[in-house]
């Protein structure tokens, strides 16, 4: 009996610990399902163009971890999506363009700008990190460029292992002068850009860039709708002794008004006669 009872107490301890061990495994199991990384995620369907608001971010948390990914809310909320983006999505580099100023190799007054590849065209192996290129709107009726543009790097899809080129990559690193930076990701919601590669050396600016008013802003009735002037008229057509002394360089004067003659009538003798006055 007594050694019936020592093997059941050792078989229920036994049983117990199973137990504790299975729990225990099930709530790893768990933990793992949930996740080791949040990321923000879009709230609702949203189109490219928009201009992302606080409540149509949230935070998901993923089993993978994706260098592309925004962690940060600040990153992503106030920006424009340059593709569109289903709900429950990652906001990514390829929705939202990454500026970064940490890079130590940046020059002063330049920012990093990540930007997806497939927004542009004309892509070549022989743009590699390092590479100067000229940025073009593909749209006709929009004829923004920058240009002299430094690749700083490529980036690659998540978990791939190819050594990301600009044929493969995923987003294209630029170095972007602080004060371009707007027009850049404007210009990349609004379409393609092309990309022209260029000797670094080579300074030239390809294409002026024209501020203000320019004659095409006039149209040929603007000048219709002045008022008559008065035509000039040539000095030598002035009255002789109308113009004051002096030098007056050549320009024509105000003409002095004429002087008045007066004259009256006398009758003398039955004879009418008039006299004039000077």
């Amino acid at each position: 009996m007594i050694t019936y009872s020592v093997l059941s107490s050792q078989q229920k301890e036994l049983e117990g610990k199973e137990k504790l061990i299975e729990l225990m495994q099930n709530t790893k199991a768990q933990n793992t399902n949930i996740g080791d990384y949040a990321y923000a995620v879009a709230t609702k369907d949203l189109k490219s163009g928009e201009l992302v608001a606080d409540g149509d971010v949230d935070f998901k948390q993923f089993t993978q971890s994706d260098a592309t990914a925004f962690e940060n809310r600040s990153d992503v909320i106030n920006k424009v999506l340059l593709q569109d983006i289903p709900s429950g999505a990652a906001f990514t580099t390829v929705h939202i363009a990454k500026v970064s100023g940490d890079n130590v190799s940046l020059r002063t007054g330049y920012r990093s700008l990540t930007l997806p590849a497939s927004n542009f065209q004309g892509k070549s192996s022989k743009m590699t990190v390092g590479s100067n290129v000229d940025i073009f709107s593909s749209s006709k009726e929009n004829g923004w460029a920058l240009d002299n543009v430094k690749i700083m790097s490529f980036e690659g899809s998540a978990g791939s292992k190819e050594v990301p080129t600009i044929s493969n990559a995923t987003s294209i690193n630029f170095e972007v002068p602080v004060e371009s930076i707007g027009d850049f990701i404007s210009n990349v919601s609004k379409g393609g850009l092309v990309l022209v590669a260029r000797n670094p050396k080579d300074k030239k600016v390809t294409r002026i860039k024209q501020h203000g008013y320019t004659p095409s802003n006039f149209g040929g009735n603007s000048i219709n709708s002045l008022p008559s002037l008065p035509s000039s008229v040539p000095i030598s057509n002035l009255p002789e002794g109308n113009l004051p002394g002096g030098d007056v360089s050549g320009l024509p004067m105000p003409i002095k008004p004429a002087v008045q003659v007066q004259e009256v009538e006398m009758i003398e003798a039955n004879v009418k006669s008039k006299v004039t006055f000077d």
